[in-house]
């Protein structure tokens, strides 16, 4: 480093000694390093005589200058970025606080020294021109229209349309002036303030004088003579519900619900109450079962309505579909032909003790039909037997028949036993004397198809009951091979040897029900 360069003449002033002093002082060398030892010099970082600072640097812009005096805006010197240093922070002497050269910053959006506004721009005509100075505003009555004017005619004078405040003078603008009497910003009449801005007179209903808003007035404030409690015209067509009408849609046009007269107009229809063209009847609703159905028309058989005295009603008058032609409930019926073709339907299909084979029920007026399919129908065994147990008028038992040596007991008293053999050549009815079964006149057929055979049993040679009771099974009378399976119901025993029946069906030949609706009994 290099020695500190002395100013004597600083340090004498700073310590306040004579130059005397400081010649003796200097002269004796007190204060100077001894023989070979370095002085005292700056950036040593020792504040020594002469220094007004000393950081242990030569680095300048740090604080302390390279010469050791403080450095900063305001010291008088020019140095680390300052455009100037007047040796103060007075701002509009030249050289601002910040030691910016105060005449370069117009349009720095700070009001400088020399400048009368300064909007952060160099742009004319927003009021500070270019050069910082105050540019002249609009003035009312220079008969330009600027700034915030709604007007400017030229002049200062109110009453001429334009005010002294180049407003418009106008009525409604809620501001009394010139020959106003009032001015309540609206040009509406009615409210007190007219729409020319005169004062109203209080408009009072019923003074007999038509005012303000006033459609009529007629000396009173009652209803429903021609002008209301409010002075509104009364009558038919104005929208409003009043005096005697049953309804007001604005208008006197009829057709749309509500008469010329506003009056409620009917609309056309069944349950309106009047009887119109196409109509038996309209008992003003479109309820039935009470004398006038739903649809207007008269209560009868066949119109799928359930009237009172019906048992049914299928919406037609033809017999044989379950509900006659005077609407009573029929006897389910239906007739099998005898010819190999099964035309039982689902309902009166009915399964087995035995996988495989199925049972059919069937009847009509007069005769009661059994259908069976299974494998051992084609079998054309001599010993193998659909049989057939019915009950029926006489004398009837609960003892089976015997087969060999299979004789079941019954589930209900028979009177009845009709027996078809396999290889079709044999088919017996018989009835029973309470002891033992004889053969007797059979007026049916059969007829075998395959797997399926189907019988017909007249109901006369059963002694014509109105329900029969029935049980179905097969059964094998052949030596070391006896079996007896198919039973129907199909709950009636299990598939062995010589078993007894524990279920049949009761079948109702009256009444309406399906075969398959039956439940086994008992």
């Amino acid at each position: 480093m290099k020695p500190k360069q002395k100013n004597v003449t600083a340090g004498l002033w700073r310590v306040g000694l004579s130059w005397l002093g400081v010649l003796l002082l200097v002269g004796s060398g007190t204060g100077c390093p001894a023989s070979g030892t370095p002085g005292p010099y700056c950036g040593d970082g020792v504040q020594d005589l002469g220094e007004s600072c000393d950081d242990g640097n030569e680095v300048a812009c740090d604080g302390c200058s390279i010469n050791c005096h403080l450095e900063g805006c305001g010291n008088g010197i020019v140095e680390c970025g300052e455009d100037c240093d007047d040796g103060n922070l007075i701002n509009g002497d030249g050289c601002s606080s910040a030691c910016v050269d105060e005449e370069e910053l117009c349009g720095n959006g700070t009001v400088d020294f020399g400048e009368a506004c300064d909007d952060g721009n160099s742009i004319a005509g927003d009021g500070c021109a270019p050069d910082c100075t105050v540019e002249p505003g609009p003035e009312c009555g220079d008969g330009a229209l600027e700034g915030a004017e709604e007007c400017d005619d030229g002049n200062t004078d109110d009453c001429d349309g334009c005010s002294a405040i180049c407003r418009n003078e106008i009525c409604g603008n809620g501001t009394v002036e010139c020959a106003e009497a009032c001015d309540d910003a609206n040009n509406t009449d009615g409210d007190g303030c007219a729409a020319d801005c005169t004062l109203e007179v209080a408009v009072v209903c019923g003074d007999g004088t038509v005012a303000g808003a006033e459609a009529c007035d007629d000396g009173n404030t009652d209803n429903c003579d021609g002008c209301s409690a409010l002075c509104a015209v009364e009558g038919c067509g104005n929208g409003i519900l009043e005096c005697a009408e049953a309804c007001d849609d604005g208008n006197t046009v009829g057709g749309d619900g509500c008469a010329a007269d506003c009056s409620l107009e009917i609309p056309p229809g069944c349950g309106n109450g009047a009887e119109e063209a196409g109509e038996e009847c309209d008992d003003g609703n479109t309820i039935s079962g009470d004398g006038c159905q739903a649809n207007c028309l008269l209560p009868a058989c066949g119109d799928g309505i359930l009237d009172s005295g019906e048992a049914c009603d299928d919406g037609n008058t033809a017999g044989g579909d379950g509900c006659s032609t005077t609407c009573d409930i029929e006897a389910y019926t239906h007739t099998i032909a005898i010819d190999g073709n099964n035309d039982f339907g689902a309902a009166e299909s009915f399964a087995t003790s035995s996988v495989g084979f199925s049972g059919y029920i069937a009847w009509d007026a007069s005769t009661l039909y059994i259908g069976f399919l299974g494998a051992d129908v084609s079998a054309n065994d001599s010993q193998r037997w659909l049989l057939v147990y019915l009950s029926g008028g006489g004398t009837t038992t609960a003892a089976g028949v015997t087969y060999n040596t299979q004789g079941p007991a019954l589930p209900f008293s028979a009177g009845y036993h009709l027996r078809w053999r396999t290889d079709a050549l044999y088919t017996d009815l018989q009835s029973t004397d309470g002891s033992t079964w004889s053969s007797i006149s059979w007026n049916g057929s059969s007829a075998r198809n395959g797997n399926y055979v189907e019988l017909s049993i007249p109901l006369a040679d059963i002694g014509a009951p109105t329900s029969v009771r029935v049980h179905l099974s097969f059964i094998n009378e052949q030596s070391m091979n006896e079996w007896t399976w198919a039973g129907m119901p199909a709950s009636s025993f299990i598939d062995g040897y010589d078993p007894d029946y524990a279920r049949y069906y009761d079948f109702d030949l009256t009444a309406a029900a399906a075969p398959s609706s039956y439940t086994s009994q008992p």
